[in-house]
């Protein structure tokens, strides 16, 4: 165990094998929200983001270069919706990217070589997964499905995504192959 009564939730550690002793997850507490990195030897704390009532974090995701963090964040106001956020770790910049208009976007999955962010998009009913280009490029979707396609994972040659499909009988594990 590594916290005690710290109020954590969908941890991401590491993946980098010569600092593999962190993780970054979300924190709720009070009504609050935020983003924590977590020293995993000591169970020291760093807030990332936040904390926050107006705004809320879910599902980060630490580059496999270990320098930046993708979070779906949802912002109260008059363009209230759920974005994508990626967050340089040095420096804490962020930038924002939008999803397709109208729509809600959640559990951001990083690609191999941390240019594309593979992600779950509802949008006119249908829950898809679509890929976003963290250089601010094209975005694309990938599936049409009449259930929902759920948790995405790339695999670490780059050349599939594993997902959760719902279907009428239950969920199913899918792969889907990417082309170049």
């Amino acid at each position: 165990r590594f916290t005690h009564q710290a109020d954590l939730r969908d941890p991401d550690p590491s993946p980098l094998a010569a600092d593999p002793d962190w993780a970054v997850t979300v924190r709720n507490r009070d009504g609050a929200s935020s983003i924590v990195r977590i020293d995993l030897r000591t169970g020291g704390e760093a807030v990332l983001a936040g904390p926050s009532i107006d705004e809320v974090y879910d599902r980060p995701r630490i580059a496999p270069d270990g320098q930046r963090v993708a979070y779906a964040r949802h912002r109260e106001g008059p363009e209230a919706a759920w974005r994508l956020v990626v967050r340089d770790l040095a420096s804490g910049q962020e930038s924002e990217i939008a999803p397709p208009a109208g729509s809600t976007v959640s559990s951001p999955a990083w690609s191999p070589d941390g240019r594309t962010l593979y992600a779950v998009v509802g949008e006119g009913g249908f829950i898809d997964l679509w890929a976003f280009a963290v250089d601010g490029g094209e975005t694309i979707r990938l599936t049409r499905t009449q259930g929902a396609a759920l948790s995405p994972v790339a695999t670490p040659d780059g050349q599939a995504l594993f997902y959760l499909s719902l279907e009428s009988e239950g969920p199913d594990v899918r792969r889907f192959a990417l082309t170049p």
